[in-house]
């Protein structure tokens, strides 16, 4: 790559701080509370639910395939051993320093939301596993990371000199049908959400489908980012893929009463579309808008990170605190998101970016300033490799 790709950037910062909103939403969508969200506020809507799916069908899919690509390009770059010193400085190292805090605050908030909830006449019971919560991505990303190292080498005798070239064009249906097997050897439509330590799931080998893809994308980079270019028809595709998965799924509980939950293969291979071709027409909208340099979208960037490890403990706390406000529950929920975002970047930007913890997230400590105060040409990266 000849220049800094930057909507690569805002789509990856901008996925982790849909977290924010896929967290918010925990406590309002009308799903029973259970050990993963155990409290729930007195005004629940369906609404929340379906905002909570949406998000889910695309957000850690785009996440890991861009994940991939990054890390394929910083192996060419660095080779195995820079690779595998950067990745653990900026994986490895998060993930030990935060899931302490992250899990004791956690468990007592939960654990505190269940005896509200207990009030109610709700029992929530947990499990003795251990929970890393919204740190399972790291957990999941640092063992991809080792992974990449050989599937790097196989990706090279593949794919270099011009080889196979034809295969960015099938890698959304290839990637599909991948993903539909996964659900197809799981029985299930929905995946188990990953909070352990056990990687044996579904859930591990479907992430990790979507990260080689974005490796395989690196290889691919030009065919790739022409693929990427027909936005509407990607839509298309999704949309298409999305109607027919829910079409089989109505008839076939319609026609199987004894087990209307029971997969069929036709619908599996429908959501597995539907994924991979939601996470390119994502992809393709950042392409499309986002391809340019900006003072705001840099900083959030480099503010995605810290947001996504602190954010959890204020979403889960916060409905707790305001559930007795005579309001309506689309208010409480901006009220979550508003605070919530905004003490994480105020806690960035006073305690973080001009810290070690700059240096251990971001790679460097930036100066402290103003938020978004910033010369342009000091980020222009286009006559440097991205």
């Amino acid at each position: 790559m000849d220049r800094r790709i930057y909507f690569l950037d805002q789509v990856r910062s901008h996925m982790m701080l849909l977290g924010i909103v896929l967290h918010a939403a925990g406590s309002y969508n009308n799903l029973p509370a259970g050990e993963l969200w155990p409290y729930k506020s007195v005004d629940v809507h369906i609404g929340y639910s379906v905002l909570i799916n949406l998000i889910h069908s695309f957000r850690m899919q785009v996440f890991f395939l861009v994940a991939g690509l990054f890390a394929a390009m910083l192996l060419s770059k660095r080779g195995s051993t820079g690779f595998l010193k950067h990745r653990t400085q900026r994986v490895l190292l998060p993930l030990l320093i935060f899931a302490g805090p992250l899990m004791l605050s956690c468990n007592w908030l939960f654990a505190y939301g269940a005896e509200l909830m207990h009030r109610r006449g709700t029992i929530i019971e947990f499990s003795d596993s251990v929970h890393l919560y919204h740190l399972w991505f790291l957990y999941y990303l640092y063992i991809y990371v080792l992974l990449a190292i050989p599937l790097q080498g196989v990706l090279i005798r593949c794919f270099s000199e011009g080889r196979n070239r034809y295969v960015a064009k099938v890698l959304p249906w290839m990637l599909g049908i991948l993903i539909a097997l996964v659900h197809f050897a799981e029985n299930s439509y929905l995946l188990e959400v990953p909070v352990g330590l056990n990687v044996f799931k579904g859930v591990f080998f479907q992430y990790f489908l979507f990260f080689a893809a974005g490796m395989m994308a690196f290889h691919l980079r030009e065919e790739f980012f022409a693929s990427v270019d027909r936005c509407w028809r990607l839509l298309a595709f999704a949309v298409l893929f999305l109607i027919m998965f829910v079409a089989s799924v109505a008839m076939n509980a319609a026609q199987n009463e004894g087990d209307p939950n029971a997969i069929v293969w036709y619908g599996v291979i429908f959501l597995g579309l539907y994924y991979a071709f939601a996470c390119w027409f994502v992809l393709a909208i950042y392409k499309r808008l986002c391809d340019h340099f900006s003072p705001v979208a840099r900083y959030l960037s480099e503010a995605s990170y810290w947001v996504y490890l602190v954010h959890l403990p204020m979403t889960v706390a916060l409905p707790m605190l305001i559930d007795d406000w005579q309001l309506h529950h689309a208010v409480k929920f901006g009220v979550v998101l508003l605070v919530t975002l905004f003490v994480s970047l105020l806690t960035f930007h006073l305690f973080a970016r001009s810290t070690w913890i700059g240096w251990l997230l971001n790679g460097k400590r930036r100066r402290f300033n103003l938020p978004f105060i910033h010369k342009p040409e000091k980020f222009m990266e286009s006559k440097r490799t991205a």
